[in-house]
């Protein structure tokens, strides 16, 4: 018999070309948590079995890149300029095979760049940027890291104005990223607005777990501050 692998092939297909192809999974009975940290990054024993690493999709035809979040609606004239300004310039490279970090870190910068084009919603936009820090972070390039979560914070902030949650767990989620951020890139004044928005106004919500995180957080927070004075 033989020996399962860890990475499987998964058929998708291609949004603007239409073409079939398969991508890289990873499964799940190989991943082996190591930590936690504080914005949801996940660190495995093996780092080079890590999911982040297959989460955007490219077709080898075509060039697009994208994930299975991105909506399937295109704004007008959305699909003729990726055509124009990704496809048309689109040399294959073999990202449907087994990927280093480096590769997985072009994936989500090609990703980014069609659903800046796209138009896709700051959300979508904001967990790209943050999966791109994560990488940088795993890659112990700091100013990276540091440059991709300041994206990502516009960009939640951005969604937390523009888009609509209606309190659900996606709401409450993203309101302690936008705290999370705030407080990784140094502004602990606005970490603490927004910690305190959760304990203030979320008392009720039924997403307990973030709620337990950001009311540990805020303590630290407020801990560090009082060693300031």
């Amino acid at each position: 018999m033989a020996e399962l692998h860890p990475l499987y092939d998964k058929k998708t297909t291609c949004t603007i070309c239409q073409h079939t192809f398969y991508t890289k999974q990873i499964r799940s009975r190989f991943l082996r948590i190591k930590k936690y940290d504080t914005d949801f990054f996940i660190h495995y024993e093996n780092e080079q079995l890590n999911p982040l690493f297959y989460h955007v999709h490219i077709c080898p035809k075509c060039g697009y890149a994208s994930t299975e979040q991105f909506s399937t609606v295109f704004p007008p004239k959305t699909i003729e300029l990726i055509r124009q300004k990704v496809c048309a310039h689109w040399v294959y490279q073999p990202y449907e095979k087994e990927r280093s970090i480096n590769q997985a870190v072009n994936t989500y910068k090609l990703a980014l760049y069609c659903a800046t084009l796209k138009r896709e919603k700051p959300t979508l936009m904001g967990n790209l940027t943050l999966r791109l820090g994560w990488l940088y972070r795993i890659l112990q390039n700091k100013q990276q890291e540091e440059h991709f979560l300041l994206h990502s914070l516009k960009f939640y902030t951005n969604a937390y104005v523009q888009e609509s949650f209606s309190r659900t767990a996606t709401e409450l989620r993203l309101l302690y990223l936008i705290g999370e951020l705030n407080y990784r890139l140094g502004f602990s004044q606005e970490a603490v607005k927004y910690f305190s928005e959760i304990i203030y106004k979320h008392k009720q919500h039924p997403d307990k777990k973030t709620f337990e995180l950001t009311k540990d957080r805020w303590s630290e927070i407020r801990q560090e501050q009082k060693h300031l004075l």
